[in-house]
């Protein structure tokens, strides 16, 4: 992988010394490791002496409060816009970065592409029809996030960061490897310790994913015996489009559907995912997250392929972890 992040970083520099300006932007509803890998590309233009603006949709701010938490005391020095402030500051000759996210329909600026004279990607989920095309894009399945990937990048850029940067990366792992236990490599591992070289407070990220009580108790609440349903499948069942040798092998699965219309935020979801997996091959959590649309999210031990399953409702992600949404649905139709 780091022989492709050293190509990625070339075809980078050229692109940011070519263009005017850099705008980063995440997924929507973004969340920790696409806000600590945004803040962390945002260092590469202003190392070559160019602007860089992450653009953050005005709507994201009340959907993720660990983001907004982490941007008020560890970086409001950084410069944030949104999506119609992004378009006030386009030139012709600018360069966007997608990150944690490479489809069109997942992100703010999905339908203005074409005001961006360079695209680039630096994204570790599996692409399918709806990713951006590109020749050059910076796709790492096997790393085990956005963040790890921009670390890796700032490394090889030789580029200074200070304790916060290190500690928005590092919280971005975090998330994706659900504090360092799962989808972790050997290379993961030496992007956490260079984090913390440079400062990550690991103390300060766990006290963030703490929370409140209530919060906690939400997790629970979303895995209870009450709103969880385990099953059993073939795995010729659930992924049919693959061709099988062995038909009989069988796991089992868990759904855990939520109708708290408290749950707003995706992390509570996230990590109801991840508790659940301890006691399936498969987790699945849902719920609203407004009037009019669920989150749904996905876990796997590796087995079944869940990235590919949640493509199949216009969802996306990695091996062992994805994520949708539903619009106009009920929870018992999604």
């Amino acid at each position: 992988m780091i022989s492709s992040i050293k190509n990625l970083k070339i075809n980078l520099e050229s692109k940011i010394l070519n263009t005017n300006n850099t705008f980063i932007i995440a997924h929507n509803n973004i969340d920790l490791d696409g806000f600590g890998a945004a803040v962390g590309l945002s260092l590469i233009p202003t190392y070559f002496g160019k602007h860089a603006y992450i653009v953050i949709d005005e709507n994201d701010f009340s959907m993720d409060t660990l983001v907004q938490t982490i941007i008020e005391e560890k970086c409001e020095h950084f410069k944030f816009l949104t999506k119609d402030e992004c378009l006030d500051y386009v030139t012709g000759n600018d360069l966007l970065i997608l990150t944690d996210v490479n489809k069109k329909s997942r992100i703010a600026l999905g339908d203005s592409l074409d005001k961006f004279s360079e695209i680039m990607v630096v994204d570790h989920h599996e692409i399918d029809s709806d990713s951006v095309s590109l020749d050059n894009a910076g796709i790492f399945p096997e790393a085990s996030s956005a963040s790890e990937i921009v670390t890796n990048l700032l490394r090889l850029f030789q580029i200074k960061y200070d304790e916060n940067v290190a500690t928005a990366l590092l919280a971005g792992i975090n998330l994706d490897t659900n504090n360092y236990t799962k989808n972790r490599t050997g290379t993961t591992l030496r992007a956490i310790a260079n984090l913390m070289d440079h400062g990550g407070d690991d103390a300060y990220i766990t006290s963030l994913f703490m929370g409140d009580y209530s919060d906690n108790i939400k997790k629970y609440e979303v895995a209870s015996r009450n709103n969880t349903e385990f099953r059993t499948f073939t795995k010729e069942t659930i992924v049919p489009w693959e061709e099988k040798e062995d038909t009989s092998f069988s796991t089992t699965y868990s759904i855990a559907i939520s109708t708290d219309p408290e749950i707003r935020g995706k992390v509570v979801l996230a990590q109801a995912a991840n508790y659940l997996l301890d006691f399936a091959d498969v987790s699945i959590t849902m719920a609203n997250i407004n009037s009019s649309t669920i989150s749904v999210h996905g876990r796997s031990k590796g087995e079944i392929n869940i990235g590919e399953l949640f493509k199949k409702v216009d969802g996306g992600g990695s091996i062992k972890s994805s994520a949708t949404e539903m619009k106009d649905c009920t929870l018992e139709e999604a």
